[in-house]
């Protein structure tokens, strides 16, 4: 039989057979074979191993796959949890699912949320593991957060967003809400830039006096 590839036609021709011997080189070049696979192939043989390469995970069955109904159920659990007890901002933030941020109460944790979830799922039978509902509500539900503690969003911010998202959509008490609230922050605006500008002059003046006029007070022994 020819074992010379066609697009490596030279003027050379391979026979093998049981009772003609090749050199090394020559089998390797007419078989398009690395001479490590061959090697390979001569100690499974010596071996007695010979035989079809298989995976390393052949016949294993895959565990950690989650299942479409397990991850809608993940989300439907988040989403209703967020529109019950969430907070959104009155502007869309620059979140990857491009929804405005649902900030849940400070006082709750993640892990009180999966446990809501696993005790409404576990008679369902499509409970999923703990991390597994964690990396869900990442990947899919960022726009819901945890309100962390050192917010600066005051009681009067809250109450208005609570109304303005909350209340019927042609409601007075919303547009009165809305109204407030464009009022609230145009205040807020103007006492920052007040306190702002009050301390450049007082760091400008500190820096211009003389210092035989300069005093430090102590407190609790430290200047």
């Amino acid at each position: 039989m020819t074992a010379f590839p066609l697009d490596r036609q030279r003027n050379a021709r391979f026979l093998f057979s049981s009772d003609r011997q090749i050199c090394r080189e020559a089998f390797v070049y007419a078989n398009d074979i690395t001479k490590s696979r061959l090697y390979r192939a001569r100690k499974l043989v010596s071996n007695e191993s010979f035989g079809n390469l298989q995976h390393g995970l052949a016949g294993a069955k895959g565990t950690s796959a989650l299942k479409k109904p397990q991850i809608e159920g993940v989300l439907r659990f988040l989403v209703e949890y967020g529109s019950l007890h969430g907070l959104p901002v009155p502007t869309v933030q620059g979140t990857g699912t491009g929804l405005p941020n649902v900030y849940l109460p400070t006082k709750l944790a993640k892990v009180e949320l999966w446990e809501g979830y696993e005790e409404r799922m576990v008679d369902l039978g499509q409970a999923v593991k703990q991390q597994s509902f964690y990396n869900i509500w990442d990947k899919y539900v960022r726009h819901l957060k945890i309100r962390r503690a050192h917010t600066d969003m005051c009681k009067v911010c809250d109450k208005l967003i609570s109304r303005i998202y909350h209340g019927p959509r042609d409601d007075a008490a919303k547009q009165a809400a809305k109204a407030h609230w464009e009022v609230h922050l145009e205040h807020a605006a103007q006492q920052r830039a007040q306190y702002r500008e009050k301390v450049l002059m007082s760091k400008l003046q500190y820096k211009n006096l003389d210092p035989e006029t300069k005093k430090f007070s102590t407190i609790d022994g430290r200047k």
